[in-house]
């Protein structure tokens, strides 16, 4: 009879480890899930920032030089440093296929502004994407579907984080040791004889094993200023591009022959 019962209780207390087990390392299987999830709509971000990269790398182009860049942006109210950094890490392999030829008008002046803003508008396009996602198609379903996008990531990351703190709260590691412990009296007996430093070892555990939480700044993504409509900037723009172009019209010319170069290449391709 004595032996039924200790089989009993052997078997109930092989079940309760297990429970604890799959508890313990069933939430953190569930935190690197989430993690994947981000790292996955990261990496499309990623590549979003590289068709970015060569709208900004286009814009610099054409606006000549990098003081006139810095004088650009920051005329349109946003840190100039940001879109250099971006034009800096454009794929030279990459510039085929922009699509964008220098905008028709009449004189070098009017084909000049218009050009700069024909590529500032799709920049900002792709800057509001990049920031806030744009509603597409699924193919399979037709639902409407948001692209990835910066709002999103620091949802996803904040949510993420919250089931991390819940996991190094509710499922510490030094509390699955304990619990351990507990179904074990002969080592449990001998560390109270001993005097062992059960806490002491319970918290470094804790400590030692707790889960990371996300940080953005681990993704490599930047955060892009949002651009202004060209509206809200005009009366700033157009005469700083006005000038550049009366004062440097052969610079000017070339960098028109070269962006409608790139886009004849593309064309024939």
């Amino acid at each position: 009879m004595a032996s039924r019962y200790e089989d009993m209780a052997e078997s109930l207390q092989d079940e309760i480890m297990t429970e604890a087990a799959e508890g313990f390392f069933g939430s953190r299987r569930e935190v690197e899930r989430y993690k994947e999830f981000v790292e996955m709509k990261a990496e499309r971000l990623r590549r979003r920032l590289d068709l970015l990269a060569v709208d900004a790398s286009l814009l610099r182009k054409v606006l000549l030089d990098d003081p006139t860049a810095t004088r650009f942006f920051s005329s349109a109210g946003v840190d100039p440093e940001a879109f250099a950094w971006l034009a800096s890490r454009a794929d030279a392999d990459r510039m085929e296929g922009v699509g964008c030829p220098p905008a028709f008008a009449l004189g070098t002046t009017g084909k000049y502004v218009k050009t700069v803003r024909r590529l500032y508008d799709r920049l900002r396009e792709r800057v509001d994407e990049y920031i806030h996602g744009r509603y597409v198609d699924e193919p399979d379903t037709g639902k409407k579907l948001l692209t990835p996008n910066l709002k999103q990531l620091d949802e996803l990351i904040a949510k993420t984080n919250e089931l991390v703190e819940r996991v190094n709260r509710d499922h510490q590691p030094g509390g699955a040791l304990r619990f351990a412990r507990e179904f074990n009296v002969q080592e449990r007996e001998k560390r109270d004889v001993a005097g062992a430093d059960l806490v002491g070892m319970d918290q470094r555990a804790n400590e030692e094993m707790a889960v990371e939480p996300l940080s953005f700044e681990d993704l490599e993504l930047p955060r892009l200023p949002a651009l202004p409509a060209w509206s809200e900037a005009e009366e700033r723009l157009e005469p700083l591009l006005r000038d550049v172009a009366k004062e440097r019209k052969e610079e000017v010319r070339d960098a028109l022959c070269r962006l409608r170069e790139v886009f004849e290449d593309d064309s024939d391709a």
